[in-house]
C-alpha cells in the first residue's frame, strides 16, 4: 500500500511557494494565476468489477468506470493522483476527500 507514512516521507515533497516562471513571465497569466502551482482534474477510466458492485461503479452515462482525480505541475508531472473511487461519486465528493 503506498499511503504508508515511509513511502510519503521519502516520495512525497511539497511544492516551494513561488510562482513558476511560465506565469511570472507573462503579465496576462500573472495577474489571475500568480499562485497556481498546475492544473488539477477527474477522470473516468473504465473498470472491471464484480456484478455486485456494479451500480456503485455505473457512471451518469451507464458506462462501468473508476473515478480518478489527478493534479500535475507546469512541466506536465503529476504530483497528486487520487483514483479508486466509484464511477458513481460525485467529483466534488473525490476533491472534498482529497
Amino acid at each position: 500500500m503506498i499511503v504508508r507514512r515511509h513511502f510519503y516521507n521519502k516520495y512525497v515533497h511539497m511544492m516551494p511557494n513561488s510562482t513558476p516562471p511560465e506565469i511570472a513571465s507573462n503579465p496576462k497569466l500573472y495577474l489571475y494565476f500568480k499562485h497556481c502551482q498546475g492544473a488539477l482534474d477527474g477522470l473516468y477510466f473504465d473498470a472491471w468489477v464484480q456484478e455486485e458492485a456494479m451500480a456503485w461503479y455505473q457512471t451518469q452515462k451507464g458506462g462501468i468506470a473508476q473515478n480518478v482525480l489527478a493534479a500535475c505541475d507546469f512541466d506536465l508531472k503529476f504530483t497528486y493522483i487520487l483514483s479508486g473511487w466509484e464511477g458513481s461519486a460525485a467529483d466534488s465528493t473525490v476533491f472534498e476527500y482529497a
